[in-house]
């Protein structure tokens, strides 16, 4: 490990990993550090696709900076940018009607968090989560988030739906991209089931992912879709 301060005072820190400096913000710097979500308002009401947009002062132009965007407590997406600006795409049909809290996490190279903007918002889609069409036979499944053709990166979340199932059954759902599972759970809930995967163990590209619903009276169900991951 290095460090080293630039002309303007701010402490960095750098490690070298197979010839490459992965550089970290000091810890004098880290206390300038401010994040705030500039879009949209705080208390402001949204609907379907939503941009959250976050900018951070206090840092030096061109230091790669990773934003976290939390619903919730929970990650939805995550970016690196090197402007001090980021942006993503959130469907708000995730979650129900009602208020929610929105919070944009910064972190350096290293995963030391900088800075956290937060508002409050309220989703108000009419009727709450988005739900898919009925279906009968064996199990419908769903995947209301992401879309097909959705660019996804970090921790991707997944929701997923099923109907048809056997009354009082219980439900194993696994998630797979390109074949490989990546998470599997086991409820009573048909939906929304949430699951999380992690992008960044796959290389960027176009990639399918599918969920795989089995209740125990042993109807199953599927769905797939496309996403672009870019990390």
């Amino acid at each position: 490990m290095s460090s080293f301060t630039d002309p303007a005072g701010f402490s960095f820190e750098s490690i070298f990993q197979g010839g490459e400096r992965l550089l970290a913000i000091g810890a004098a710097a880290r206390a300038t550090v401010v994040s705030t979500i500039t879009s949209p308002a705080n208390g402001a009401t949204v609907t379907g696709s939503t941009t959250v947009a976050a900018a951070t002062s206090g840092v030096i132009a061109g230091v790669p900076l990773s934003y976290h965007l939390l619903v919730d407590g929970r990650e939805v997406s995550a970016a690196s940018s090197v402007t001090g600006q980021a942006s993503a795409s959130w469907d708000s049909r995730t979650v129900g009607d009602g208020a929610h809290t929105l919070r944009v996490a910064v972190t350096d190279a290293f995963g030391s968090q900088l800075a956290l903007g937060e508002i409050t918002v309220t989703v108000a889609n009419g009727g709450g989560t988005t739900t898919p069409p009925p279906t009968t036979g064996a199990l419908g499944v769903a995947m209301t988030s992401p879309h097909n053709g959705d660019t996804v990166s970090g921790t991707s979340w997944v929701v997923i739906w099923v109907n048809g199932g056997t009354t009082g059954a219980s439900y194993t759902y696994t998630l797979q991209l390109d074949g490989q599972t990546v998470a599997t759970a086991s409820t009573t809930s048909t939906g929304p089931v949430s699951m999380a995967w992690n992008t960044r163990a796959f290389l960027n590209g176009t990639h399918t992912l599918s969920a795989t619903v089995r209740d125990n009276a042993g109807k199953t169900g599927s769905a797939k879709l496309g996403v672009l991951i870019k990390n």
